[in-house]
């Protein structure tokens, strides 16, 4: 406190409220791992994680690498523990968003979180359950889905799901299949790059694609 103090008189108070808030996510952000960890539900973990990423939008750039770990670590927490794996891939995206930022959009660190993050869309489509609701919408607003991804160097046609409703449910899931299958190539694509064609890793995303491109026609048809 009488460091603060000294802060507030030095300095504007913003510059101690930064601190304070930045320090308290961090806070948050153990104790969210800490009750994921400990398997005690997903009440707990996603109401810190929750003001944590509150605490950080105040101060931090939308692509900076903390807000990225947090959104990967609320979609762990929604579809582990809570089997939301809509919601899940509304907070990745902001995670792959920041991972293209720090290591660029033909990095193989992007491709194994597209991976990750076409996974889970999957989930979300072969689980029948509804794939855009309130809470996933508020999660990751789309203009500010698509400003960041512009801000992250990504090209103009990168997969994004769009979270506005379709005309019906079948439209909307096949929008999200194409989607999910374009996200999906994009990762192959980047990992035969980096990866040796004998790597389990490769041969992995290449039977998700066509799974996913499967998909795509079962649900188109």
């Amino acid at each position: 406190v009488g460091l603060c103090a000294r802060l507030d008189a030095a300095s504007p108070p913003s510059a101690c409220r930064r601190r304070d808030d930045l320090g308290r996510a961090a806070e948050l952000e153990e104790q969210a791992l800490a009750a994921l960890s400990g398997g005690g539900g997903v009440a707990l973990p996603l109401a810190c994680l929750g003001e944590a990423a509150a605490l950080r939008r105040r101060h931090l750039h939308v692509l900076h690498a903390d807000r990225a770990r947090l959104a990967d670590h609320m979609a762990r927490a929604l579809a582990l523990a809570a089997g939301d794996f809509a919601g899940a891939a509304a907070c990745l995206e902001y995670s792959v968003l920041g991972v293209a930022a720090r290591f660029g959009p033909h990095s193989i660190e992007l491709a194994f979180e597209l991976h990750k993050l076409s996974q889970l869309l999957l989930h979300a489509l072969l689980g029948g359950a509804p794939l855009f609701t309130t809470a996933a919408a508020a999660l990751r607003p789309r203009p500010l889905a698509l400003a960041a991804a512009r801000l992250a160097g990504l090209p103009v046609d990168f997969p994004l799901v769009d979270l506005e409703l379709a005309a019906t449910a079948v439209a909307q899931r096949t929008r999200v299949s194409r989607c999910v299958a374009a996200q999906a190539a994009r990762a192959e694509a980047i990992m035969a790059v980096f990866l040796d064609p004998a790597d389990v890793r490769l041969g992995e995303i290449r039977d998700f694609v066509q799974n996913c491109r499967r998909t795509v026609d079962r649900l188109a048809g």
